[in-house]
Parts: C-alpha cells; sequence; structure tokens
C-alpha cells in the first residue's frame, strides 16, 4: 500500500493517453529524479545543519518546494515545461548554494554537471545550452567577485567547463542519432502503411502480391500469391531462389534474363513477364508477373521491388484453343482444295487465303479491285 502511494506521488503509476505520449518520459524522468534530490538533500539537511545552519535551512527549503512542484506537476501534467524550468532553477540555486557555503565538500562542482545533463534531457539543446552558459557564468563570478570564495584554483575552474563542454557535445551527438532514428523510424512507418494499404487494395482486385527485398535477398506473399498455385501461406520458401524454382523450364531461363536485363538497365518503366509456374497439384499456370521499383540506396540501386501476379490460364488457353481450330480449319481447306476470301465494303479491302494464290500459281501481292479484274475473263466481266 505504502509503495502504491509513493508511485502515485511520484506519477511513475499514471496512464498516458495517445496524445500525452510524447511528456511521458520527460514527467517519469522529472518526478524521478526530483524525488530522489530532494531525498538527499533531506537527509544532507541534517548533515549540513552541523556546519552551517544556513545551508540545512537551505536543504529543507530545497525538499518543501520539490514537493510542491512535485504535486503541481501531477495535477497539470501538460505544462512540464513549465514545471520542469522550476524545478532546474530550483536545482541550480542548491547547487550553487552548496557551491558557495559548503567548502568542506571537495567534490561539489560535480554537481553542476549533473544539473546540464538534466537541463539537456528536459529542455533540449538550444535551453540546454543556455543553462551551460547560466552554470559557468555563475561559476566565473563566484571565482572572480571578491566577496564570494569558491576554494577552487583556475586550474579546477577551467577543467569543470571543459568538462560541461565535453558533456555538451555528447549530448549534442545523442541527440542528432535520436533525431535521425526517429526520422527512419516515421519514414519506415509511413512506408508501411502505404505498403500495406497498396497490398490491401490490390487483393481486393484478385491479383496476388509478392515483395522482394534484394538487398536482404529475401521475398514475402500475400494470401492470394500462395493461394493462386495452391500452396499454403508458409509453404513456399522465402527464398527468390524457391520462386524460381517453380518457373516452367521452357520459360525459366528467358524469364531471368528479361528479369536480370530490367534490374541492370536501371528499370526504367514497368517489368512484365508472361510464364508458367508449377503449381502444388503438378499442373502449370500461365502467370503474368509485372512490378515495378520501390526502393533504392543513395547511389540508385534498387533495393526493393513490389509486383503482382495475374492467373492468365484462362486466355492462354482460349488463345491455344483458336490457334488449334485455326490450324484444323486450314487442314480442312487444304483437304478439299478450297480456298477463302474476305471482302470489306466499308474499306473495298479484299482478303485471300494462302491457296488461292497457290491454285493460281501467283505470288502473294496486295488485293484490290482493279488487281483482281486483271485477273478476270473479259467475257467474265460482263
Amino acid at each position: 500500500m505504502m509503495i502504491a502511494k509513493l508511485l502515485n506521488l511520484l506519477c511513475l503509476n499514471q496512464h498516458f493517453a495517445e496524445y500525452e505520449q510524447h511528456l511521458k518520459y520527460k514527467i517519469i524522468y522529472l518526478t524521478s529524479v526530483l524525488s530522489l534530490v530532494a531525498l538527499i538533500a533531506f537527509g544532507m539537511g541534517f548533515y549540513r545543519w552541523q556546519f552551517s545552519p544556513l545551508m540545512g535551512v537551505i536543504d529543507f527549503g530545497f525538499v518543501l518546494l520539490s514537493i510542491a512542484i512535485l504535486v503541481g506537476l501531477k495535477r497539470n501534467r501538460q505544462r512540464i515545461e513549465l514545471w520542469s524550468t522550476l524545478a532546474l532553477l530550483l536545482s541550480f540555486a542548491l547547487c550553487y548554494s552548496i557551491y558557495l557555503l559548503a567548502p568542506y565538500q571537495s567534490n561539489r562542482l560535480s554537481i553542476f554537471f549533473l544539473l546540464a545533463a538534466a537541463a539537456l534531457f528536459l529542455q533540449g539543446m538550444l535551453r540546454g545550452m543556455l543553462w551551460m552558459l547560466l552554470i559557468f557564468v555563475a561559476l566565473v563570478v563566484a571565482h572572480y567577485v571578491p566577496l564570494l570564495e569558491s576554494g577552487y584554483s583556475v586550474f579546477d575552474l577551467f577543467t569543470g567547463v571543459l568538462y560541461l563542454l565535453t558533456l555538451l557535445f555528447m549530448f549534442g551527438e545523442f541527440d542528432r542519432l535520436q533525431r535521425h532514428q526517429l526520422a527512419s523510424e516515421e519514414e519506415y512507418e509511413v512506408q508501411r502503411r502505404l505498403d500495406a494499404r497498396w497490398k490491401l487494395a490490390l487483393e481486393s482486385t484478385g491479383d496476388a502480391i509478392w515483395d522482394w527485398d534484394i538487398h536482404g535477398d529475401s521475398a514475402s506473399y500475400s494470401k492470394g500469391y500462395t493461394a493462386m498455385l495452391g500452396y499454403g501461406e508458409e509453404e513456399l520458401g522465402h527464398k527468390p531462389s524457391d520462386v524460381r524454382n517453380l518457373l516452367h523450364p521452357d520459360e525459366a531461363m528467358q524469364a531471368i534474363a528479361k528479369f536480370q536485363a530490367y534490374v541492370e538497365g536501371g528499370c526504367e518503366g514497368q517489368y512484365s513477364s508472361e510464364h508458367r509456374m508449377l503449381c502444388k497439384d503438378g499442373s502449370y499456370k500461365w502467370i503474368l508477373c509485372r512490378g515495378s521499383v520501390v526502393e533504392r540506396d543513395a547511389e540508385g540501386k534498387v533495393l526493393r521491388m513490389l509486383g503482382t501476379h495475374v492467373d492468365l490460364s484462362e486466355r492462354k488457353h482460349a488463345e491455344m484453343s483458336l490457334i488449334e481450330s485455326e490450324r484444323r480449319l486450314s487442314m480442312a481447306l487444304d483437304s478439299a482444295q478450297m480456298g477463302v476470301w474476305e471482302y470489306e465494303v466499308a474499306t473495298q479491302k479484299m482478303y485471300w487465303s494462302r491457296e488461292v494464290f497457290h491454285w493460281l500459281g501467283l505470288d502473294y501481292f496486295s488485293l484490290s479491285r482493279d488487281t483482281i479484274s486483271a485477273l478476270i475473263h473479259p467475257e467474265d466481266l460482263a
């Protein structure tokens, strides 16, 4: 029960709404660190009272004001910037008091490093630099103003400033890397959502989707892709070679060569290929494979492609049936020694089958009314 009350006081067990997520870590950091410093100040207050009652009063006053800030933060979390500024001002006052009034603490210069780190985390690089400038000015004033006595040499002061600058550089690099990582994560999330919507839209049309990570040499497929060939979702491997093994031997080399030419040629336009692929039941289906580049590296090298598969089997079977019908018709005409002609009234164009030219002993030429009239016997023209 006591632990729960303590966590509630420190805001560590509170729930954060979606719009408050960007404040969550600042609130947790401020409450936990300020509570810890206040606890230390409370204990040190009894110790410092023995040397300087004024320093003890400052410690106990810091504790009371810290509690007030924590209560205010708990009641109004949206004003985290205000509470963090008040907490930093209060901590600066405590650190500077210790620096001037507690010379018996030889490590008191180091507490400014903790203050600078807290300022950089809570208020960012720009405001953090202003806080570090304030610390630097305060240290210089304490060293050179005759009424104040810091107890540190110029070398100690110079070393402390170097440490502060090093801390600033480290936080600057951390902030730069963090921003870069955040931008990359946001870009990845946007791309992921676009890809998901794109795949959903295409799957709703009946097409199958493939996604090839060329750099990582891996491939993923939609449900429609595997279902089109009769496989389960996990029955196909995720290597491009697993898909190449499904190509019909008659089209495999041509399809692979066409794809390599597309990639090596700069991937202009859209990749398209028609070929047969092996189904789970041992049969083959005609597939129209189309794809485009969706990601490149800084040098323009292809990293990732997305594409679709469309089942062309019915169309291909219809085409082959038509070819077979034409072949059989040609055989029948040859056997019956018959020819075929066609005349378009609108364009006045005429067509003869090759059998007609063969019977007349003529080479193929362009037909017209005049050329045909020249072949007809004069007595039959009337």
